[in-house]
């Protein structure tokens, strides 16, 4: 019963690592500066789970999404001040993005914060 509780305390604190702030000092960026920083470009990100992304941010507003688990999608991008909204094959979503040492970051719906690497 010891190791279970020892097992659950390591998991919630593992957790709790990955809901975390932006980093110090990072800034919103306005929606040209997002656009342009995404627009024709190529990103890599990974969850805190292990799995991995591909992002392919096409100058048109489309947007193609390839997942370490075997998933392919598609949908279009857009932004706004300090956010980068999605909608992928019918889900909506806008999420609150923060400029870092030149390193986009993202805080995805469940609060684990995503960098956003150059491919």
């Amino acid at each position: 019963m010891k190791k279970f509780f020892a097992a659950l305390m390591l998991l919630s604190a593992a957790m709790l690592a990955h809901a975390a702030e932006f980093p110090e000092g990072a800034t919103a960026p306005t929606s040209a500066e997002l656009r342009q920083f995404l627009e024709g470009k190529v990103f890599t990100s990974k969850y805190a789970n292990g799995v991995g992304l591909r992002y392919d941010f096409k100058s048109n507003g489309y947007i193609f999404v390839n997942v370490t688990t075997g998933a392919n999608l598609s949908g279009k991008w857009s932004v706004k001040d300090g956010q980068l909204c999605t909608d992928i094959q019918g889900t909506a979503t806008c999420n609150d993005v923060r400029m870092a040492n030149n390193i986009l970051v993202l805080k995805r719906i469940n609060g684990e914060i995503v960098a956003f690497n150059p491919a």
